[in-house]
């Protein structure tokens, strides 16, 4: 079929068979069409079905059809008979026209498996027919299958060229004038949005964000009397509330809800029981319980994803990079992801289809190099690491879209850069390599960087341009890089962490913590345009 909109003519046989006749089909019921008018031509043979357009170079055949009608305000009582034989292939072709007798949609088919079942389809042809008469104004003529006819003429009806049917002609194209606006193309990123920003009341470090019913949930590390690991929840109105998660001087905090329920990871330095520590939001009272022994020299955050019902969290410890996980209230169990010294750093974990991605840093002489590692489904143990790049940096995040492709942005030396690895083939064998691509090689960018990625698979991203203290806010897909200052109220801010995350609305929440005072919290709401004409509101 014409690519556009689909108009269903479903065309449904009465079996008749009178005294010694053989049988035959009548009474074709037609539904769907956008126009009153409906002409109908049957024809022995497949080959007027041949191919998706009547006006291509071998467009049906020039047989004469074996039934020809045509009939106003179509109905199951009011059609008349199209008498077609039983007993040989059959083609059934469909007009929908205008009052002035310009077919405006087109569909065809047989009965090859059974059953006559018409698209039609908004259509227009782009030049006249040799020798053929005359056609209505707006208007071409072609000579197919059906005999001569009548065609919308594509200088009005796909002006722009773009082999989409315009609106007024009966089609689905939102925008002739533009080819590279049409049903067939993909709403771009985004456009110019604008932010909301606010300063919560509160304050402390190692912020993670996450959303519960695209409301925000920060934890954090503070200090002082009500020092701590928090919780804030920002409710519908735009009102914090704090709940006390640990009372032991937590760092690192690791955020993620799922079902409505809230996960959070966190390390203790000090106190009587240092290391890795979970705990679970059970209607506001928290439950913190260890996973592990602390590591000295920890750089960076723990990561926290799910795995259908598995709860993971990867984690650099002393020995390289290890990951634990449980099921419910299971004991956690540990695999290694990397047993290299200094390894797992910044690590970040994501999944996918039954795999385990993680990313994460080495730290090597002469620089710090970027790795991954995958373990596959219903497997124990990680495959061998693989480098993705050298002297990459830090502030790493691995994501996963829907198609199974893998997304990572991170810092490497002062730019905000990116790698990514299309999806595994569908016949197997080894999936491609990772392409990495600088995101934004000015200032000094992508510190302290964080990713989320939104429904449509565009990646967000929070940073900091220590250079000339501004915070930095990117979003990026394969063929589109955006980029700007979020608008600070007050003096500029000097960051020590950020976090992110996109709503399923596509709006992006995202939270940097100051070295002093209050943090910042700030939306965009991305607005796609309306590039495929299905007039969604976004991404």
């Amino acid at each position: 079929m014409k690519r556009g909109s689909l108009l269903q003519l479903l065309a449904v046989a009465l079996l008749v068979a009178c005294g010694g006749e053989d049988l035959h089909r009548e009474r074709f019921e037609v539904r769907g069409c956008s126009l009153d008018r409906i002409r109908l031509l049957a024809f022995v043979g497949t080959d007027a079905c041949a191919t998706d357009s009547p006006v291509s170079e071998d467009g049906g055949t020039p047989t004469e059809p074996i039934a020809d009608v045509t009939w106003e305000d179509p109905s199951a009582t009011s059609s008349p008979p199209l008498r077609v034989p039983m007993g040989s292939p059959v083609s059934v072709v469909a007009h929908c026209l205008d009052e002035a007798g310009i077919v405006r949609e087109w569909g065809c088919d047989d009965d090859a498996d059974g059953l006559v079942s018409i698209e039609v389809a908004a259509l227009c042809i782009p030049e006249d027919c040799e020798g053929c008469d005359e056609c209505p104004a707006g208007s071409r003529s072609w000579k197919g299958a059906e005999g001569q006819s009548c065609f919308s003429d594509c200088a009005e009806c796909d002006a722009d060229r773009d082999t989409f049917v315009a609106e007024d002609c009966g089609g689905d194209d939102c925008n002739d004038g533009d080819a590279a606006i049409h049903p067939g193309a993909p709403d771009p990123l985004f456009e110019d949005g604008e932010w909301t920003v606010e300063r919560p009341p509160f304050a402390g470090d190692d912020v993670s964000l996450a959303l519960d019913a695209d409301m925000a949930q920060v934890a954090f590390h503070s200090t002082g009397e009500q020092g701590g690991v928090l919780v804030a929840r920002r409710d519908e109105i735009g009102l914090w509330t704090l709940e006390l998660v640990d009372r032991a001087p937590g760092t690192r905090t690791a955020l993620a809800i799922r079902d409505g329920d809230s996960h959070l990871v966190y390390y203790v330095a000090a106190g009587p029981q240092p290391g890795l520590w979970y705990a679970a939001d059970a209607g506001g009272d928290w439950d913190p319980e260890t996973i592990g022994p602390a590591f000295p020299g920890v750089r960076s955050r723990p990561a926290i994803a799910f795995d259908q019902s598995e709860l993971l969290v990867a984690y650099q410890t002393e020995g390289g990079l290890l990951l634990s996980s449980r099921a419910g209230p299971e004991s956690w169990g540990t695999v290694t992801v990397d047993d290299t010294d200094d390894s797992g750093g910044f690590a970040s974990v994501t999944t996918e289809g039954g795999r385990v991605h993680v990313a994460y840093v080495r730290s090597a002489e002469g620089g710090i190099d970027l790795w991954y590692s995958v373990r596959l489904p219903d497997e124990d143990d990680f495959l061998p690491p693989e480098s993705i790049q050298e002297a990459a940096g830090d502030f790493v995040t691995i994501r996963a879209r829907q198609d199974g492709a893998l997304i990572l942005a991170y810092r490497a030396g002062n730019d905000l850069r990116s790698a990514s690895r299309r999806p595994p083939p569908l016949g197997g064998g080894p999936p491609p390599g990772f392409v990495t691509k600088m995101i934004e090689p000015e200032g000094d960018r992508g510190a302290f960087a964080a990713m989320a990625l939104d429904p449509a698979g565009a990646a967000h991203v929070s940073h900091y341009d220590p250079s000339d203290r501004t915070v930095r806010y990117t979003m990026f897909d394969e063929d589109t890089v955006v980029s700007e200052t979020v608008p600070l109220p007050g003096e500029p801010l000097e960051i020590q962490g950020s976090s992110i995350a996109v709503a399923r609305d596509g709006m992006a929440h995202a939270i940097w913590a100051g070295r002093a005072g209050s943090p910042l919290y700030a939306r965009r709401m991305t607005e796609p345009t309306d590039q495929d004409c299905n007039g969604s509101d976004g991404p």
